[in-house]
C-alpha cells in the first residue's frame, strides 16, 4: 500500500487573497469612518467659533450701532464680519431693526454665513 502524504502545512493562495481583501475593506470602512468623524468634529468648532462671535456681536457692537443710528440704516465692517442695522419700514413695526450680520469664511470652499435678526431701536425700549 502505497499512501501519499497530504500536509496541509500553509494557507492557499486563494484563501491569502480573500484574507487581503476583507483585510483591505475592513481598513477602507475604518478609514471612511474616521474621516467622516474629523470632518464633523470641524464643523461643530467651526460653529460653535461663529455662535461665539455672533452672540459677541449682538451684545458689544449692535447696541452702540443702534443709539448712535435712530431710524437710520448704518453698519459695521471689520476682518472676519460685518453687521449691517436698518429700520423696518412697515407701519406695524415700527421702533424696529432688522440686523443682518454676515460672517466671511475663511477662503476655503465654505460660503459666508449670514444670519439675521429684529431688534428694538433704543429709544422704543421701555
Amino acid at each position: 500500500m502505497i499512501s501519499s502524504p497530504c500536509k496541509n502545512d500553509g494557507f492557499t493562495t486563494i484563501e491569502v487573497l480573500v484574507a487581503f481583501a476583507v483585510l483591505s475593506l475592513g481598513l477602507l470602512l475604518a478609514t471612511q469612518t474616521i474621516t467622516q468623524a474629523s470632518w464633523s468634529l470641524r464643523r461643530v468648532s467651526e460653529r460653535t467659533d461663529e455662535t461665539m462671535l455672533l452672540k459677541k456681536i449682538l451684545s458689544e457692537e449692535v447696541p452702540p450701532l443702534l443709539k448712535a443710528n435712530a431710524n437710520r440704516e448704518a453698519g459695521i465692517d471689520r476682518p472676519g464680519w460685518t453687521v449691517v442695522v436698518r429700520p423696518l419700514l412697515d407701519d406695524r413695526m415700527d421702533g424696529l431693526a432688522k440686523v443682518v450680520v454676515r460672517i466671511r469664511s475663511d477662503g476655503g470652499n465654505r460660503p459666508d454665513r449670514v444670519f439675521a435678526t429684529v431688534l428694538p431701536w433704543p429709544e422704543h425700549v421701555e
